[in-house]
């Protein structure tokens, strides 16, 4: 691909991580089904610009680390939601409550894991295309 080529892959990428970024403020201002459905749509739109600059297998394990810690936080935000209708919390209830806050934490720490070596590729494509951020 000439450097014109790459000049375009880097553009659309950076207008994917802004739109992905307000999306994701959006939503952690107010979660509702429509700022979610943003967010994901600008997440995968995100994902799809930054595969050509860095590779697919990095850019679908940042998207796969990403799908894991989302998957974990809505299970516990479920559960969180059905217990809250509820007089009392069981042991068991509160057993469960606990395992999946963990999972969540070791969810965050895998998507952190992935989200540095992505940005390490990044850094290594920006680098060798030129691109100053």
């Amino acid at each position: 691909m000439n450097s014109k080529g790459r000049e375009d892959l880097w553009h659309e990428l950076a207008e994917a991580t802004g739109a992905v970024t307000t999306a994701m403020s959006d939503y952690l201002a107010a979660p509702t089904p429509q700022t979610r459905a943003r967010m994901e749509t600008a997440s995968r739109d995100y994902i799809d610009r930054l595969a050509p600059v860095i590779g697919e297998k990095a850019a679908f394990e940042f998207q796969d680390g990403w799908r894991l810690y989302i998957q974990a936080i809505d299970r516990r935000d479920r559960l969180q939601a059905t217990l809250s209708g509820q007089p009392y919390l069981s042991a068991a209830d509160s057993e469960l409550l606990d395992r999946l806050k963990s999972e969540v934490d070791s969810a965050l720490k895998v998507f952190e894991a992935t989200a540095v070596a992505m940005q390490t590729r990044l850094d290594k494509a920006a680098h060798a295309d030129g691109q100053y951020r």
